[in-house]
């Protein structure tokens, strides 16, 4: 199974259900079930069912949770936005896993 490392500041946003786009620099080909972890340690599962072009986040500005709106974080962080829908978003127990030291988007467990 993948697992798609979140920031700590951004997972409960997304576990509370109050955040369904992770907005990444880039687009992923990789679609259905995947775990949520935070460094080494999975929190949650979710289905990733889509993800939209920068053109298409412009339409859905008001889904994501930064205070920052989808065209300031293209010009500030990121130059190719993509929204990564993340859907059936559930919190499980926290367990660890082994991470490689080197991953800092996807691993697999």
């Amino acid at each position: 199974m993948k697992v798609l490392v979140i920031n700590k500041k951004w997972i409960e946003k997304f576990l509370s259900r109050k955040n369904v786009l992770d907005i990444r620099g880039t687009n992923t080909r990789i679609r259905g079930e995947i775990a949520l972890s935070v460094g080494n340690t999975v929190v949650g599962f979710c289905t990733l069912a889509s993800v939209l072009s920068p053109e298409e986040l412009k339409e859905l500005d008001s889904n994501h949770a930064s205070d920052l709106s989808i065209s300031l974080l293209a010009t500030y962080k990121y130059a190719n936005p993509h929204g990564w829908m993340l859907k059936n978003i559930r919190a499980v127990p926290p367990f660890v896993v082994n991470k490689p030291p080197k991953a800092v988007v996807w691993f697999d467990i």
